[in-house]
């Protein structure tokens, strides 16, 4: 809205970066006053907006990201869904959240943001909801605004020492190992788990582990639970656009329906904890693999590629004697045309009866 809070800060971050615009350019002895801009002043500054308005707009889901961390069951990046409901009804969500936070079960399924392997113990998985569309900005039809994907990042950090798209499990664990993030900190050890997971994912591939796949993208996430998002097999789930979600009948749930599930769940959490001791941490783990780029060669593909190699070098050289062929016809049909031939002299020491055109 024009007159919320959102506008103003708005109006006020824009303001600052026209004023940086104006200190980088009095630099340059180029800068412009107050109420005194040109075309190319103004462009300037709109293109500086431009740049810089995705790291802007990222603050508030870092904000939502901590918030969301204070309601974690055991710092593994879930949030039980009844304490996800209870802090809503019980306003334990800072003032700028306060409408937040009522997605209905189903809808934080389709958002791929619910976890519940355990029935008895839905949660919310805290990545997949930060980078859930419904937290996206969209200013136009052109583009959206969504969270910074900090797992990106990490993944970008592994790719540059690794510079492959496969890598050993002992390499991997040094890198990962030595790298920190916004909430975990390095170095640090591995636990024996990760350890035997990462193994257990080069074991299927032939020794080495594929940095573009699902195992490992999962493998990730419980590296850093904050961080990185839980990799859903395809066709789990239908993210849905920031533009349509507001017609979607199941999205919020009315604060009867919160305060009901909230006081259903006490009774079933209860119930769940007398009889298995209650929950470990342990975070899910699918044993399926899709790989996003797959960068094996296989014999048979070898031998095609040479194959399509050589079928270019036939067509080329083809190509080559088609053309030589045909210059030297023509040359031969212009020769024949010619009124006057030029015959070498005798101390020229050729035959007199080779001719050339002239």
């Amino acid at each position: 809205m024009r007159n919320g809070p959102i506008w103003s800060r708005t109006l006020l971050w824009a303001r600052d970066v026209r004023m940086s615009v104006a200190y980088t350019e009095q630099a340059r002895g180029d800068f412009f006053s107050a109420g005194q801009l040109t075309f190319s002043d103004i462009a300037r500054v709109i293109e500086k907006i431009g740049d810089e308005y995705g790291r802007w707009q990222d603050i508030p889901c870092r904000t939502l990201k901590s918030v969301l961390m204070e309601f974690e069951e055991s710092d593994n990046g879930r949030i039980l869904l009844s304490d996800f409901y209870k802090a809503q009804v019980g306003g334990d969500f800072p003032p700028a959240f306060k409408f937040e936070f009522t997605e209905s079960k189903d809808f934080l399924r389709e958002l791929r943001a619910l976890d519940d392997a355990d029935p008895k113990r839905p949660s919310v998985i805290l990545p997949n909801y930060i980078a859930a569309r419904t937290n996206c900005h969209a200013p136009s039809n052109l583009y959206t605004i969504c969270c910074s994907d900090e797992c990106e990042g990490l993944l970008g950090h592994i790719e540059r020492h690794v510079t492959a798209p496969t890598a050993q499990p002992a390499q991997l664990i040094q890198i990962v190992s030595t790298l920190s993030s916004d909430t975990v900190d390095a170095p640090r050890n591995l636990s024996v788990l990760l350890v035997s997971r990462l193994h257990e994912i080069a074991s299927t591939h032939g020794g080495s582990v594929p940095l573009h796949g699902r195992l490992f993208a999962q493998w990730m996430h419980h590296a850093y639970p904050r961080e990185c998002p839980f990799p859903h097999v395809t066709g789990e789930g239908s993210p849905l656009a920031a533009n349509n979600w507001m017609n979607e009948s199941i999205r919020d749930m009315t604060k009867n329906d919160l305060i009901k599930y909230v006081e259903d769940s006490r009774v079933s959490l209860a119930a769940s904890a007398g009889a298995t001791g209650g929950s470990d941490g342990e975070l899910p783990w699918l044993a399926v693999e899709e790989l996003f780029v797959d960068h094996r060669a296989t014999p048979l593909a070898t031998m095609f590629g040479t194959l399509h190699t050589w079928m270019h070098c036939a067509l080329f050289l083809s190509f080559a004697l088609t053309m030589a062929r045909a210059f030297k016809s023509s040359l031969t049909s212009v020769c024949q045309d010619q009124k006057q031939v030029w015959r070498l002299p005798s101390f020229a020491k050729k035959s007199n009866s080779e001719k050339y055109c002239v």
